[in-house]
């Protein structure tokens, strides 16, 4: 135990990597979900959502507003989005719209109570990181960002 608190509060150093420090790593990759999915909880609950919902709430907000875009960013399967999609609009979070241009490409969209429950998931994910993580610089939270980024993108890759 000694070890893993070492790992958690001891002194940061560039010496190479252990298999300790990847096994420490990757332990809090695996896990970090579980206080993200907490803070999400309740609206997913709600709303009966699955376990993607608030996320895909966050992603149509800054514009992914068509379900391929949806499977690209989450590296998941297009009859997942559907279900999701069916989830977020049976509970009147969101509206999807015949494309313009292209009739068979839907457009998806906040409803006024989806555009409500997006503060809320946002204001939870900014009290978790506020209250769990306030004591880094925002220059550190940016690199991690970076780093799980990273990984995703490694992920996509093989």
């Amino acid at each position: 135990m000694a070890r893993i608190e070492n790992l958690r509060t001891g002194k940061l150093d560039n010496s190479p990597l252990t298999w300790g420090d990847i096994a420490f790593l990757a332990h809090n990759m695996a896990f970090a979900s579980g206080p993200l999915s907490l803070a999400t909880g309740a609206v997913t609950d709600r709303y009966d959502l699955g376990p993607r919902g608030t996320w895909v709430i966050n992603l149509i907000a800054i514009g992914l507003n068509h379900p391929h875009e949806l499977a690209e960013t989450l590296n998941i399967g297009r009859s997942l989005v559907s279900f999701e999609l069916g989830k977020l609009s049976a509970a009147g979070l969101i509206v999807s719209e015949q494309g313009e241009r292209d009739r068979r490409r839907s457009k998806l969209a906040l409803t006024p109570l989806g555009e409500e429950t997006l503060q809320e998931v946002r204001n939870g994910l900014v009290g978790l990181v506020t209250e769990a993580l306030g004591h880094y610089k925002p220059k550190e939270l940016r690199i991690c960002a970076r780093i799980l980024s990273d990984m995703q993108t490694a992920l996509r890759s093989t």
